[in-house]
């Protein structure tokens, strides 16, 4: 017996908010990132009469988060990140790309089951940007990047 499922999801995604020092009347927030989608697919297998195989994936797409613009000038001469005092988040991210790959075994008993599964989350390594911040060896302002390919073995007994 095959079983197979299909989700989609996605929306519009604003973040904004009113700030008595700015000239606008409203500013764009951290996590306005304009749009969010996911697609969660996935198909189980029986094998024999109490095992289960299945393999998912699943595909995040969301808009860059934004962050405040760093004062360079000020960052060199304290030597640490100092933002813009007067501003919103102004500096928009890279769109953010994650897709996620799940094979499980799973064997079911009378009174227990156990799962075997492996998770390799961002399994394209996609390079997403987390923040910028002042490098005082760089004497620069750099981002930062989120981790790459994070594999996860996972043993769960459920009785």
């Amino acid at each position: 017996m095959q079983r197979q499922f299909h989700v989609p999801v996605g929306g519009d995604m604003r973040d904004n908010y009113s700030a008595v020092n700015l000239v606008e009347e409203r500013a764009d927030g951290r996590f306005d990132g304009g749009h969010t989608f996911s697609f969660t697919a996935g198909e189980e297998i029986k094998s024999g009469n109490q095992s289960l195989w299945c393999i998912n994936t699943k595909v995040l797409w969301l808009g860059g988060f934004r962050d405040k613009p760093i004062d360079l000038e000020y960052s060199r001469t304290l030597q640490t990140t100092i933002y813009e005092q007067h501003s919103a988040y102004f500096v928009k991210m890279k769109d953010y790309f994650r897709p996620d790959l799940r094979i499980y075994w799973k064997k079911s008993r009378a009174h227990y089951s156990r799962t075997l599964s492996i998770d390799l989350q961002n399994v394209s390594g996609t390079k997403n940007e987390a923040y910028r911040y002042f490098d005082k060896r760089k004497d620069d302002v750099v981002t930062q990047y989120q981790l790459g390919l994070i594999p996860v073995v996972g043993c769960r007994w459920e009785f």
